[in-house]
This record gives structure tokens, C-alpha cells and sequence, in this order.
């Protein structure tokens, strides 16, 4: 039986593969699950249609980000921690410490990235 993986599988293929399986095992586990979808014609553009809007999203993604990185450089930030006679700095420069500091400098970006 032939089956769309709609999600990676280990050991049997990426999103989007067209592969060839055992019925039973497509049946009882692969299409139960959501890991794959009958191999007709209605599914394969589904598919297809959902690879597209991911490559799109991933595209402005990595656009926003190449945007991001060209504003970053040659960008110097300072963030004042206190430290021990030592010279060790105590606790850690966080993402948040990083966020803050170029949005003084005026640049917005989320601490998550």
C-alpha cells in the first residue's frame, strides 16, 4: 500500500515521501497515529499544499532573520555585572540582559531568539 508520510518517521522517510508499506502496518499504526495518509491523488496535493506554506513560512523566517543579523553587525553592547574580587563574574548574562540592552540601542528582538 502506498502511504504520504505526514510527519517524519524514523527509519522509513522524511514529510512528504511517497513509500510503499505493508497494509497492515499502514492501517493499524502509520494512518491511526497521523503519521502518514492514503497515497490518493486529493491527499498527495494536501500534502504537496502544506509543504509549500512551510517552505513560504520558513523563507520570511530566515528573511526577518538575515535582516536582524545585518542590523547586529558591527554592533558593540555593554552589560554591567557585578563581579567578586576575583574577576568571576556572579550569576550570568542572560538572554533578557541581551534583549534589553539592544533595544536601547534600538533594535526590537525577542529574547527567545
Amino acid at each position: 500500500m502506498k502511504v504520504i508520510l505526514a510527519k517524519d518517521v524514523e527509519g522509513w522517510g522524511t514529510i512528504g515521501d511517497i513509500i510503499e508499506v505493508k497494509r497492515g502496518f499502514a492501517r493499524n499504526y502509520l494512518i491511526p497515529k497521523g503519521l502518514a495518509y492514503e497515497a490518493t491523488d486529493s491527499n498527495i496535493r494536501m500534502v504537496q499544499e502544506i509543504l509549500r506554506q512551510k517552505s513560504r513560512k520558513l523563507e520570511r523566517e530566515k528573511q526577518r532573520a538575515l535582516e536582524t543579523a545585518e542590523k547586529l553587525k558591527g554592533l558593540e553592547i555593554e552589560i554591567k555585572k557585578t563581579v567578586g574580587t576575583t574577576g568571576k563574574l556572579y550569576g550570568s548574562v542572560t538572554t533578557s540582559d541581551i534583549a534589553e540592552a539592544l533595544k536601547e540601542k534600538g533594535i526590537e528582538v525577542e529574547k527567545k531568539k
